[in-house]
């Protein structure tokens, strides 16, 4: 069964959704702030609405809801990324980081799965991603485990990362979180730089919202 609700809401969702992705502005006190413009988006408005108007009245509302949190904390991530202290990047990507993580706690518990959260992240991107697009994220870049960049062995590393940093965030009032620039240049005893290709947050992103808009059947993100 089709969705049942009015195409100006309809619309209006399907706006916001491509607001969010980079295609537009969000305007904050008098200010605009672009969207994630580093998505490559396969479809434009028109045919992301027509996808949209064949969800079911409970899928438009859980997508509804979800968009509209993401929102409030992409508001939250704007403003605080265009401050001055020396943590705006980290504390501007946590916002951002819980946003994504809640969000897929929420549509992952939608079957009451009795296993952790860590494994129902794991089972989320199996189900919603290619192998393939998992494993280049994986492999081509290093998290900061404890002082020092490493490398990720697999997704259930991963897992174990992203849900080990948001709880420093929420229960350990971190600062830190997913390092936030491209490159870490790491000083070597013999006087020698090695550039360190770290996890974007940008990258990690955009991972999760392709898997979060196909698990609505929103073919959106290349």
């Amino acid at each position: 069964m089709c969705c049942t609700y009015p195409e100006k809401d309809l619309t209006e969702l399907n706006e916001l959704i491509h607001k969010i992705l980079g295609c537009g502005c969000i305007s904050v006190l008098g200010k605009n702030f672009t969207g994630e413009d580093f998505f490559d988006l396969e479809i434009n408005r028109d045919k992301s609405l027509e996808m949209i108007k064949l969800l079911t009245n409970n899928d438009y509302l859980n997508l509804y809801k979800i968009i509209n949190f993401y929102y409030s904390r992409w508001i939250a991530y704007s403003l605080i990324k265009e401050g001055n202290d020396t943590n705006s990047e980290f504390s501007s990507n946590n916002q951002l980081l819980l946003a994504l993580t809640s969000i897929i706690d929420y549509l992952a518990n939608k079957n009451k799965e009795k296993h952790g959260w860590t494994k129902r992240f794991v089972s989320f991107l199996e189900r919603n991603l290619e192998k393939s697009e998992i494993n280049s994220v994986i492999n081509q870049a290093k998290i900061y485990r404890g002082s020092k960049p490493d490398k990720l062995k697999d997704l259930n590393d991963f897992a174990n990362y992203i849900y080990e940093v948001r709880s420093l965030v929420v229960h350990n009032a971190e600062l830190g979180g997913i390092y936030p620039h491209n490159l870490n240049l790491e000083f070597l005893n013999n006087g020698l730089v090695e550039a360190q290709l770290m996890i974007q947050p940008d990258i990690f992103r955009r991972l999760l919202w392709k898997a979060i808009l196909k698990d609505f059947k929103l073919y959106i993100i290349k």
